[in-house]
């Protein structure tokens, strides 16, 4: 295991160090193979030729290569088709082959979950966010890592890389939280401390950006188009596009960040602005539309946006005349965004969704007003299939894909 493990890495570490042409392409090759295999696995050699264009001996010589390291595995025959003829040999990844962490911090809660090489969940655990210092916050989560590879009795030198997912902008190459509002953390080198703590790759999205990596990859599993802009409503407010099955990060790790546009509401947000989208349409904001609309509750922005979708079931027409306001105005919103992305689909993700048709409803009629009539009535607009766990799922994908797709996949930069 430990010699897998050796391999494992020096496969990952390609893409950082200088190599020939020919030894990048081999690389390139192996890992197409080998995430061909992660994503529609069990494959035999010939599906693998058929789908990667490569030669017959070039397939053979990178599978062989995966079996030898431990990567892949042979995993029985396929059924014989009608025609009769020798059963393909299957293979499929190996998921003793290594584990990965995937971490979600949020502003309430931040759960860490170890998972194999096939994604699969080992273990997990849920804390209350540390109140510490960004730097201390992250040692304690690493310390948690830690303790669930004891308490399941796994090496530490089978962890090959780590996933984190958290509310805020973070900068692609490195891995730093730029500015997390919510969290109140600014300038945080979130990859290097939990590297450092470790030692294996650390590798950071913001939440909706790991929400659309799940999403979409949920999605083509199931034959549908992987192509696709998640909108996310909760706390605050955020935007990530998958197009051509690739995440799209930008330079800079501002992209999708819709929720600090100005919309002329007057209200200080978080982000020390004023008049952001994010004070007119999250949860927070509802929470204070409610009591301005002098409903009696928890000022808690989940809280509330349960207590107003109850009032709205049970026929309070302030609460429905709310919810529809905040729903036009999340649909106003996202004409923008896909005037601007063009996606197949626009997934709606957070708590907020939550409301159902109460919200999606209102965020139909609002993007029928603001958007061309083209793209209203060819994108399709439904809730998130996996909810509230796509963070989590995001989170330990963004570790999985860097293991398994070093040159390609939807961390591509």
């Amino acid at each position: 295991m430990e010699r897998e493990n050796d391999r494992l890495r020096e496969l990952m570490s390609t893409s950082r160090i200088e190599t020939t042409n020919e030894d990048a392409a081999a690389a390139s090759n192996r890992s197409l193979i080998y995430s061909i295999i992660w994503q529609q696995g069990p494959v035999s050699r010939s599906d693998l030729v058929r789908k990667t264009s490569l030669t017959k001996s070039t397939v053979s010589s990178h599978v062989d290569d995966l079996i030898d390291s431990g990567f892949i595995k042979e995993n029985g025959l396929r059924q014989s088709s009608s025609t009769g003829g020798r059963r393909a040999v299957l293979l499929e990844v190996n998921p003793e082959s290594h584990i990965v962490a995937g971490i979600h911090i949020g502003v309430r809660q931040t759960t860490v979950v170890l998972a194999d090489a096939q994604g699969n969940e080992v273990d997990s655990v849920t804390k209350r966010t540390s109140q510490k210092t960004p730097t201390s916050a992250l040692q304690e989560t690493a310390t948690t890592v830690r303790t669930l590879l004891s308490r399941t009795k796994i090496p530490f030198s089978r962890l090959a890389a780590v996933g984190v997912a958290l509310p805020g902008v973070v900068q692609p190459d490195t891995g730093t939280c730029i500015i997390a509002p919510n969290l109140g953390w600014r300038d945080i080198p979130v990859a290097d401390v939990l590297q450092s703590e470790l030692n294996v790759p650390v590798f950071v999205n913001n939440t909706t950006q790991a929400m659309a990596v799940a999403e979409s990859q949920y999605v083509g599993a199931r034959g549908e188009s992987p192509d696709l802009a998640l909108l996310y409503v909760g706390t605050g407010i955020g935007a990530a596009v998958v197009d051509n099955g690739r995440l799209f990060r930008g330079r800079s790790g501002y992209a999708g960040e819709i929720g600090h546009v100005g919309v002329g509401s007057g209200i200080l947000c978080s982000c020390g602005k004023v008049g952001c989208l994010e004070t007119l349409v999250s949860g927070p904001a509802i929470a204070r539309r409610s009591q301005e609309a002098g409903f009696e509750g928890s000022l808690d922005g989940q809280a509330s946006t349960e207590l107003i979708g109850r009032a709205a079931i049970s026929g309070d027409r302030a609460a429905r005349k709310l919810l529809d306001d905040v729903g036009r105005d999340l649909g106003h919103a996202a004409a923008w965004l896909l005037q601007i992305a063009g996606p197949d689909t626009l997934v709606i993700g957070g708590g907020v969704s939550a409301l159902g048709n109460l919200i999606m409803e209102p965020l139909r009629a609002g993007l029928r007003e603001s958007a061309m009539a083209a793209v209203a009535d060819t994108v399709t607009v439904r809730r998130s299939y996996l909810d509230s766990r796509a963070k989590l799922r995001g989170a330990t994908l963004t570790a999985l894909q860097q293991v398994d797709e070093p040159r390609r996949g939807l961390l591509a930069r």
